[in-house]
């Protein structure tokens, strides 16, 4: 019964295990090498942003405030800055060996990342205002004054806002020092303590409130870690799938949902890999030569062609959802007759070969199962094209030496 012939390939359940725990294992070291590589881009661009900050310049803008307004507390807050900068860019983390740690150790490179450019930028805009105050206090002192006194208490001179408003501002600076959107949020803090239209009281009110405001929306925000996760993930699978890389959809639900279709795929193209590989395998040991091969994509079908006689192949069709065929095929080279009883005749031949094939797919944990078998026929004869060098036709005297015996 060889003419066309269709099943469903089965895999073992312990081989289909297995070959899952492979893949989960490919795809956990490909996870650990992406994130490897994104932690390293993270650290040389935390070092060049170290480099460009440059604090040892501010020695200079410190030593002389402190001759001037020693008891300042925008130089109060400049120190405590710099020495934080100082504290975190000396931080390392440890990264672990599976994805999860690694995933865990990028988080916080991310936010060491952040929290030195928004501290570099309150040091930058702290100096600014130090800056301002001294040159307050130097206008409302002679050099003279200035060179024999020692000035005990002079902040309120040259103070830019009172000590509450200050104080609440630098509250709220620290309350936000983490977070992504530092430029935006500092600016409404700005805005409100260069407002000179509302008195102290209205202004430490307003800026609480935004700093709270911040706080909560922090907290009400997608979890960074979670987030960064399913993104490695999908960026993985992407990868191996072949796909496009650039658009990625941007909530949880959404991330998790073509995650798991990816995964699935990806689970059901290594059972198909090992299924095309046994059957490549197995086709090999009885002696045939592959001829000629053609990928469906739409129809996510791959055929494979092998000499079987010098007027006929074998077309070897599986599909991703398991299906399996065997046909054999006529010889429509050029020059070539095309001959119905030919075709069938070899399709008489191709009987022994069929059963073997299943038997050794067995050895391979693969079973074929829902069987249709057509028998032998003219009008299942049909006709194909395949070139086939010299070389070949010399590889299928072998084969062919065998089909005589079978006859």
């Amino acid at each position: 019964m060889s003419g066309p012939k269709y099943s469903y390939t089965k895999i073992d359940q312990e081989r289909a295990r297995l070959l899952i725990k492979k893949l989960e294992e490919e795809i956990e070291k490909a996870r650990c090498d992406e994130l490897k590589k994104e932690i390293s881009a993270q650290m040389e661009r935390i070092e060049k942003s170290v480099q460009n900050a440059n604090l040892p310049k501010y020695t200079a803008y410190i030593q002389k405030a402190e001759s001037l307004i020693p008891e300042s507390d925008s130089l109060a807050e400049l120190k405590k800055y710099i020495k934080l900068y100082d504290t975190i860019s000396a931080e390392e983390y440890n990264l672990g060996s599976n994805s999860d740690s690694l995933t865990d150790a990028l988080e916080k490179y991310n936010n060491k990342n952040i929290r030195l450019n928004n501290i570099h930028k309150t040091i930058e805009s702290t100096l600014l205002r130090l800056k301002s105050e001294y040159d307050r206090a130097l206008l409302n002192r002679k050099e003279s004054d200035f060179l024999s006194k020692e000035w005990k208490n002079p902040r309120e001179e040259y103070r830019l806002c009172s000590p509450k408003v200050q104080q609440a501002y630098n509250r709220a600076l620290e309350s936000i020092i983490e977070t992504e959107n530092f430029d935006e949020l500092k600016m409404t803090l700005d805005t409100v303590i260069e407002n000179h239209n509302i008195d102290d009281d209205y202004k430490i009110k307003q800026i609480e409130m935004r700093a709270q405001a911040s706080e909560i929306s922090s907290v009400m925000s997608e979890n960074i870690l979670r987030m960064l996760k399913l993104k490695t993930e999908y960026l993985v699978l992407s990868k191996k799938l072949n796909r496009d890389t650039n658009v990625m959809p941007k909530t949880f639900d959404e991330l998790t949902e073509e995650i798991s279709k990816m995964k699935n795929e990806l689970e059901q193209l290594t059972l198909n890999d090992y299924i095309n590989r046994s059957l490549e395998t197995v086709m090999e040991e009885l002696g045939y030569d592959l001829a000629g091969s053609d990928v469906m994509t739409k129809q996510k079908m791959s055929k494979k062609y092998y000499d079987f006689s010098k007027n006929s192949v074998i077309n070897v069709s599986t599909s991703q959802n398991g299906a399996l065929m065997f046909e054999v095929l006529g010889r429509d080279n050029k020059g070539a007759t095309r001959n119905k009883s030919v075709v069938k005749h070899d399709m008489e031949l191709f009987c022994p070969d069929y059963e073997l094939i299943k038997q050794k797919l067995i050895k391979h944990n693969i079973t074929l199962e829902k069987e249709v078998l057509f028998e032998p026929d003219e009008k299942y004869a049909r006709f194909i094209s395949i070139d086939t060098d010299s070389q070949k036709s010399r590889r299928r005297v072998k084969h062919e030496k065998r089909l005589q015996h079978n006859e």
